[in-house]
């Protein structure tokens, strides 16, 4: 309650993001000037946000990753990893970690970059993917 008084009178501009849009009530909705929706990435955008961070993790480790050409392909093609921007940050970070983690720092001792293979991603998405199933489950738990 504190909060909603305090933004009735706040003077500026306040931005807050949620992914929770359904839990926002009335009260908190008719204190709101402008919302804003995003749509879910196209498929270009997709592989643009791809392409951006591929280029990005190279540039901040210039020479000691590598991010396999067949790699690249299969999440930029691959129709059913439709992920949002974070959702790929997310995955690209944990794929390199865990090529990190597979070759060990004898690959960074031997002066070879880690190398990201499709089974990293393949690794990554299929559980990020069973976590997200399984919270829908009990999401629909909660509703019966």
């Amino acid at each position: 309650m504190t909060f909603l008084r305090r933004l009735e009178y706040f003077r500026g501009l306040l931005f807050l993001t949620t992914n929770r849009v359904s839990q926002i009530d009335e009260a908190f909705m008719s204190r709101l000037h402008v919302a804003i929706g995003y749509k879910n990435l196209t498929a270009s955008a997709r592989k643009s946000t791809w392409k951006g961070f591929f280029s990005k993790l190279e540039k901040e480790r210039a020479g000691r990753v590598e991010i396999a050409q067949d790699a690249k392909n299969y999440v930029l093609e691959d129709e059913r990893v439709e992920l949002n921007g974070r959702e790929i940050r997310n995955a690209l970070q944990t794929a390199f970690a865990l090529a990190e983690c597979e070759q060990g720092p004898r690959a960074a001792d031997q002066g070879s970059p880690v190398t990201v293979e499709v089974a990293h991603f393949e690794r990554v998405l299929e559980t990020s993917e069973g976590f997200h199933n399984h919270v829908l489950g009990l999401r629909r738990e909660e509703k019966e």
